[in-house]
């Protein structure tokens, strides 16, 4: 796997926390934030939480079996909506599972980096599933940066 890659993954958690404590706690009158902009904090937490559950999901399964196919929707919805934590808790959960997949890729043979399984139709190697995880990452932090853009907008 390329290191730019690995790196990617590896700084993503501290990133993503740096990201979403740079967002202000007050808007500039002062108010404090509503209700609606922590969930949404925490909805995205719980997000890339969920995300990185179902990427070991599919990883397991196509080390597991030869062109597995992997259902992007359906094994999204089959994983249901977890309650909200608080920032802290789904962070860590978060930072532990991040540990648990740059292990599982760090153990990676030759030959597992190149299985190959179908994922909506297409094609994908082990090492494009790690690419859309990175992808989904570089996603996150875009949309935090957005929502920095339009709080300073005010």
């Amino acid at each position: 796997m390329h290191i730019l890659t690995f790196t990617t993954l590896a700084e993503f958690p501290a990133r993503l926390n740096a990201h979403l404590r740079a967002l202000p706690l007050q808007d500039p009158a002062g108010a404090e934030p509503a209700q609606s902009e922590r969930d949404a904090v925490s909805t995205l937490l719980d997000s890339v939480l969920s995300f990185e559950t179902l990427f070991h999901t599919r990883l397991n399964l196509m080390l597991e079996k030869d062109r597995s196919v992997l259902d992007l929707d359906a094994a999204h919805e089959s994983q249901g909506s977890t309650s909200l934590d608080p920032f802290d808790r789904i962070a860590t959960a978060f930072e532990a599972a991040r540990k648990r997949t740059l292990s599982i890729l760090g153990d990676l043979t030759e030959a597992q980096w190149a299985r190959q399984g179908t994922l909506d139709g297409v094609d994908v190697t082990v090492i494009g599933l790690v690419h859309l995880l990175t992808a989904h990452d570089l996603e996150q932090l875009a949309d935090l940066q957005r929502q920095l853009a339009a709080r300073n907008a005010l």
